[in-house]
């Protein structure tokens, strides 16, 4: 096939509703129930003619706010390494690349604002497969190093000229054979 395409959307929430009782309103005030939008995005990701992949992602904002690009880039996969050019991911840690979909709690880490979650820049690495796809193609170790554009005022890459270097190396040292046990 010439062109592999997925859309998708992905839409979070928070909501609390409380009920005080007589003591508690006394001593904190009254507590106020409410609901709203943690993250509402639309996306398109693939690869054409199996040598390049691709992805968009708009981040959908408010009622009149228009939306927000946040993940865009192309990627080529036949070169020695594989390489995406576009405003992505950093590779900064494994918190900072997960999914909103597969972390475990409602916010990230505490060092997780120290960089910035998506720039402008070119990445090179060796897949984009975790270590953790336990198949028969496991691979035992990832490294991921991008010169990136700096976003805005987060983190250390303060400043719209600041040019940075971000990686990330996991590796799989112990697997048992019957795949039960990893380090």
């Amino acid at each position: 096939p010439v062109l592999h395409a997925r859309f998708g959307a992905k839409f979070q929430g928070d909501a609390a509703f409380f009920a005080d009782n007589v003591a508690v309103e006394a001593a904190v005030g009254k507590l106020e129930s409410g609901a709203e939008v943690r993250r509402q995005r639309l996306y398109v990701q693939g690869d054409l003619l199996e040598h390049f992949e691709f992805k968009f992602e708009v981040k959908i904002a408010g009622p009149g706010d228009g939306g927000t690009l946040k993940d865009f880039f192309v990627g080529f996969r036949d070169l020695p390494v594989r390489l995406r050019i576009g405003h992505m991911k950093e590779p900064f840690g494994l918190d900072n690349t997960t999914s909103s979909l597969y972390t475990t709690f409602m916010e990230r880490a505490l060092p997780t604002p120290l960089a910035s979650t998506y720039s402008t820049g070119v990445l090179i690495g060796n897949g984009s497969r975790s270590i953790f796809h336990l198949n028969d193609d496991v691979r035992r170790t990832t490294y991921h190093v991008g010169v990136i554009q700096s976003s805005g005022d987060i983190g250390f890459s303060k400043g719209a000229d600041a040019k940075v270097f971000s990686g990330r190396v996991t590796a799989l040292p112990l697997l048992t054979p019957d795949r039960e046990s990893l380090l």
